[in-house]
């Protein structure tokens, strides 16, 4: 319970914090027009497609905004073990930042409907699950 009227506690990601909330409070505030924010709006879709020379697998991955209220969902970080590549991947779409975590387009927010694509080329694939996420409308 909060003794702040208009203020909500809620558990974030503590570098979501830092970047959006109140510092030294230990919460972030939560106005009128925020949105319900929900890993499940999220849908993170692999698909085999060729092989390389070296015989490695290229996959495709899709990022999928599927708010129902139409939020846009940014600063999307992923579990994705220790994630490399043999295809060059542009860091602003996708990129390890390292302890199992990997930032999906820069950051920037992705509108409902709009999907973020890259393809990457290993011998096994990568389990992708959303660890952390920001929604806005």
């Amino acid at each position: 319970m909060n003794d702040v009227e208009g203020e909500q506690d809620t558990m974030v990601n503590p570098s979501l914090l830092a970047q959006y909330g109140q510092q030294g409070t230990g919460r972030i505030v939560l106005d009128a027009n925020a949105a319900e924010c929900l890993k499940q709006y999220l849908e993170v879709i692999q698909v085999p497609t060729t092989k390389l020379p070296s015989g490695s697998q290229v996959f495709q991955v899709q990022i999928l905004n599927e708010c129902p209220s139409g939020c846009r969902i940014g600063q999307i970080h992923l579990s994705c073990g220790s994630f490399h590549s043999e295809r060059l991947i542009r860091p602003q779409i996708f990129r390890p930042l390292g302890n199992n975590e990997c930032l999906v387009n820069n950051g920037i927010p992705i509108a409902t409907g709009a999907t973020v694509s890259f393809e990457y080329a290993s011998p096994n694939q990568f389990p992708f699950s959303v660890s952390s996420l920001f929604c806005s409308v």
